[in-house]
């Protein structure tokens, strides 16, 4: 028994270990002059960008199938800008284009990699107190009806640990996908205005089956005209 409530407890473990969670960052800028891969538009709009890495952006892109680029914008123009999304794309190695993510799509993708873990992360205090509890009271069950204490023990802490998991895991469930959604609707630049002396920064979600981006294909809508520049991010 005691070695079954071992194994019990070991693959719990390495489950919640493994689960992809998301978690808030906060990084510095890199303005666009102390960069050298940052271009100019309009005579004094300068623009940076970069591949987020998982640890900078929160979560494990792999299992998310989102790869955000990070766009910091310094206006030192005359005129306001806004990023035009449908004619900007993620370039690969091999020439391909690739779309930007729709904003529910990014956070639909994110959401399914991470919410698993972000449950499991907000059951373990719950689970463990009801394990506790549940050992406690398996434990006097055992002494009062003179059955085998430490299998009484056992038993109770396992189900005081699964009622424990189950109420905190409804919990988090709950609040993980709307914090996700907050987060990403924050961090989202496709349609920030940019002012002139504004810096403004966000992402913009790429799908993750790009296996090999290159440059960045920016689109610029600056006073009612479009103007494209491409970003090396190698």
């Amino acid at each position: 028994m005691k070695f079954k409530i071992f194994m019990m407890i070991l693959f719990i473990n390495i489950f919640f270990i493994s689960c992809a969670r998301y978690h808030d960052t906060v990084t510095p800028l890199k303005l666009p002059g102390a960069t050298s891969n940052y271009v100019v538009f309009d005579n004094g709009l300068k623009v940076t960008a970069y591949i987020v890495p998982s640890k900078e952006a929160g979560f494990d892109e792999a299992s998310a199938k989102v790869l955000p680029v990070k766009i910091t914008i310094e206006n030192n123009s005359k005129h306001a800008a806004i990023i035009a999304g449908s004619q900007t794309f993620l370039i690969d190695k091999d020439n391909n284009a690739w779309p930007i993510l729709p904003y529910n799509k990014a956070v639909n993708r994110i959401k399914e990699a991470t919410t698993i873990g972000n449950t499991l992360k907000g059951s373990t205090t719950p689970s463990i107190l009801g394990g506790l509890l549940g050992a406690v009271g398996g434990l006097a069950i055992g002494i009062l009806t003179d059955k085998d204490i430490a299998e009484s023990a056992g038993k109770g802490a396992a189900v005081g640990a699964a009622a424990g998991a189950t109420i905190g895991g409804i919990s988090a469930y709950q609040n993980s996908g709307e914090k996700i959604s907050n987060d990403i609707s924050e961090k989202h630049i496709r349609d920030k205005q940019i002012l002139p002396n504004m810096i403004t920064y966000g992402y913009l979600y790429f799908p993750g089956e790009c296996k090999s981006p290159n440059k960045l294909r920016l689109a610029m809508e600056i006073n009612g005209r479009l103007e494209v520049k491409n970003i090396n991010l190698k």
